[in-house]
């Protein structure tokens, strides 16, 4: 196959697929295809490539630090019901809200380097370990934690 942009004849294992083409690759061959790709980052891109990349002052990036959160919940159980499923369906909870900062659940939201690990852990001391099911009864008002 004879690529549009070098002109020059290819086999077609030096095209990349394309289901929208009726025959199924691409008319730019992979190294043109690639060239004019590269050409369309722009330095805001490159700039906030290197933000998402660039190390905290912790040495941890966010995925780390929802992972680290990840392995706390492992082997324990709901303080109020003592069930123990699995760590997607364990939540932390403030024991307090007027002492939260921020939620453990919504660090993904914040930039990389703003939420360090000894926050997390701070803000860890505040919290019980509650099972999804009496973590949304308590917020409903049909459960309270006895003290």
């Amino acid at each position: 196959m004879i690529c549009s942009r070098c002109g020059i004849d290819k086999p077609t294992s030096q095209f990349f697929k394309d289901k929208n083409n009726k025959c199924g690759i691409r008319k730019q061959c992979k190294v043109c295809d690639r060239e004019v790709r590269g050409r369309h980052i722009t330095p805001a891109h490159k700039r906030k490539r290197q933000r998402i990349n660039q190390l905290p002052t912790d040495g941890m990036t966010l995925k780390d630090k929802l992972n680290w959160i990840i392995s706390t919940k492992e082997g324990k159980s709901c303080q109020h019901c003592g069930c123990q499923p699995h760590t997607s369906a364990l939540d932390y909870h403030h024991l307090n809200e007027e002492d939260k900062l921020f939620g453990l659940g919504a660090i993904r939201r914040f930039r990389t380097g703003e939420i360090t690990l000894e926050m997390i852990k701070l803000e860890m001391k505040k919290c019980i370990l509650l099972c999804a099911n009496c973590h949304r009864a308590l917020h409903a008002g049909a459960l309270t934690l006895d003290n």
